[in-house]
């Protein structure tokens, strides 16, 4: 096999060999015709039949061949090289395939299973570097999802986050001919968190630093959480689902319905018929394939049959394709069923209801589209979820105000909303939603709200704990004020880059709050330190079917997993190094803060509070 894969290697064959002169009057296959460099001979230009003439017949290759080799080979760097010095060239060019992801064979010297030989040293390597970094944090998040890689080997993945910092890949374990039920699934991961919550020198487990589980949202997984609630050592953890799982899963809803589900299949029908091959793509912009696992290509689809919609039109109009004469733009037309498929295209391309339809399913997935990247973001904040699913149903509300496309059910769009939230989201959504200041002011939370986040804080409490933390949590949200809206200094004084969190405002309040000794910040930090998504999972399995791609698929699925590790850390740990040696400007910390500023500030609030009265 060849570095780049394709074509078998030429081994520079074409070196020995020119273009043979064309005689007057030749034909056409003439000008594809080599002659030997040595012996004069004229054949079909072939690198298999070149090969085998410099091989066998031709003597003047022979010789001149054997004399380059009977020749003193030249004395390179590498032949008077001591050991180390090799071992450390040959670790950095193995580091810099595993880093970049470039298949094994890449770099010669050193060959492919030298690499090969080089991977547990340096997976050990950055494996003691995460693991100072996650011994170091208070709490941690795991996520973790299972699927299959590329060679069918069923696989569970392990990521660990810090709190509003960084993400890092741990394991994948092949599961084999085990079934992916929760009580497998608890056994298979339960070693791997041992190691997670083991710090360096020590022999027991410190669970009591998990933080919060995230997952997806399929019915394995919500069980999954239900039996780990019953368990002693993850009693105290938060379990959450996957926001971007269960937006995802309200566009299901919307496109396989009745209204909706006969005009995304007429643009899957575009689609696919004008991406086979044979089609006229230069007249088009790129098309976008559907795929209910492929989170927001419904959308994609939809617009990119929007964008082609003049080209589509100016095809449908086409006389030559009307008349059925244009046999390279429709590939097989003789055949009946490509006939019925290209009628079928032409009469929803030259149907303005059909557009105005597309239209309308576009404006109704457009505000999830948008929710969707949002929760796919890193740092996404468990606090931003509620907001987001109203923020959609909002996006519907002006569109049926405006009353600019009657044809939309908007109340059938509000039910499938509704219903998808009420899965989706559980108590600690609502508690993380009504622990953001802003919400303190105006017309408040609803009655629902209130109640599900009450009921959080009763179960994830001791009845000890229960009456001072029930009590400041109403005083919390019986405050009024400017201390911590836009304008206030808690607001301004939150870093502006781009890797703060964007709930920054809001872990600056309760860290404000547990300087005054308000015992309800410390459980207000965790929950607001809790992954919204189960992202980090999905990217692992990107990275390792990248990995473990055609030109490595003899790669065992621990190869892979080591090299997955280094791949997708080494990154993480350069942003990290990057963020220490250019640190952001110096911000105000709410929790050290020195007390006469925290009164003075005190002061400021309470005189605009009752200067307002």
């Amino acid at each position: 096999m060849s570095k780049k894969g394709g074509r078998p290697k030429t081994y520079g064959v074409h070196e020995h060999f020119v273009a043979a002169p064309i005689p007057p009057g030749g034909h056409k296959f003439t000008q594809h015709r080599v002659r030997c460099k040595y012996c004069s001979k004229t054949m079909a230009k072939h690198v298999q039949r070149q090969q085998n003439h410099l091989a066998k017949e031709c003597l003047g290759f022979q010789q001149a061949a054997g004399h380059v080799d009977r020749q003193p080979r030249s004395t390179t760097a590498l032949s008077i090289m001591d050991r180390n010095s090799k071992e450390q060239l040959d670790r950095a060019a193995a580091l810099a395939v595993f880093t970049s992801g470039k298949p094994y064979t890449t770099f010669e010297p050193p060959c492919g299973d030298r690499i090969a030989s080089i991977l547990p040293e340096v997976y050990q390597d950055y494996r003691v570097q995460v693991k100072e970094i996650l011994d170091d944090a208070d709490y941690l998040n795991v996520i973790f999802d299972a699927s299959d890689d590329i060679s069918n080997n069923r696989i569970v993945n392990i990521s660990i986050s810090i709190p509003n910092s960084a993400t890092f890949y741990w394991k994948t374990v092949n599961t084999q001919n085990e079934e992916h039920t929760a009580l497998n699934t608890i056994r298979l991961i339960q070693p791997l968190l041992q190691e997670v919550f083991t710090k360096e020198g020590e022999d027991f487990q410190d669970f009591s630093r998990m933080n919060a589980i995230c997952t997806d949202t399929c019915s394995t997984m919500r069980k999954l959480h239900a039996e780990m609630k019953n368990m002693p050592e993850f009693r105290h953890c938060f379990f959450i689902l996957c926001d971007s799982h269960g937006l995802q899963l309200l566009v299901k809803d919307i496109v396989e319905s009745e209204r909706w589900v006969p005009v995304l299949k007429k643009v899957t029908r575009i689609i696919t018929f004008f991406k086979r091959p044979g089609s006229n793509l230069h007249d088009f912009k790129a098309f976008i394939t559907p795929a209910i696992t492929r989170w927001g290509t419904q959308l994609g689809a939809i617009m990119s049959s929007l964008a082609n919609k003049d080209a589509l039109r100016a095809y449908a109009r086409d006389a030559i394709v009307l008349n059925s004469l244009k046999a390279k733009a429709v590939k097989a037309e003789e055949e009946e069923e490509d006939r019925q498929v290209l009628k079928a295209i032409l009469s929803s391309t030259n149907n303005f209801e059909f557009w105005h339809e597309v239209e309308m399913l576009a404006k109704v997935l457009q505000p999830i589209e948008h929710a969707q990247r949002c929760s796919e973001r890193d740092h996404s904040c468990i606090g931003e979820v509620i907001p987001r699913w109203l923020t959609i149903q909002a996006k519907w509300d002006a569109l049926e105000e405006a009353n600019q496309d009657p044809l939309i059910n908007y109340s059938e769009l509000r039910q499938w909303r509704v219903q998808r939230m009420k899965g989706q989201t559980t108590d600690i959504h609502h508690f993380a939603f009504a622990l953001d200041p802003r919400t303190t002011t105006g017309e408040g939370l609803g009655l629902d709200t209130m109640e599900r986040a009450h009921r959080f804080l009763e179960e994830n409490t001791t009845n000890g704990e229960y009456q001072q933390l029930f009590g400041e949590f109403c005083r919390f949200r019986a405050r009024e004020g400017a201390l911590f809206g836009p304008t206030s200094r808690i607001y301004r004084d939150q870093p502006k880059t781009p890797h703060t969190p964007s709930h920054y405002y809001a872990l600056s309040a309760w860290g404000y709050f547990g300087s005054m000794g308000v015992k309800l910040a410390t459980l207000a930090r965790r929950v607001l330190g809790s992954l919204a998504n189960s992202v980090p999972s999905e990217r692992s399995f990107s990275a390792t079917n990248y990995l473990h791609c055609k030109l490595r698929n003899r790669l065992s699925p621990l190869s892979t997993d080591k090299a997955t590790f280094i791949y997708t850390n080494c990154r993480v740990l350069r942003r990290l190094k990057m963020v220490n040696d250019n640190p952001a400007e110096s911000i105000v910390n709410w929790e050290t803060v020195d007390v006469a500023r925290l009164i003075k500030i005190e002061n400021a609030f309470q005189d605009s509070y009752c200067c307002r009265d």
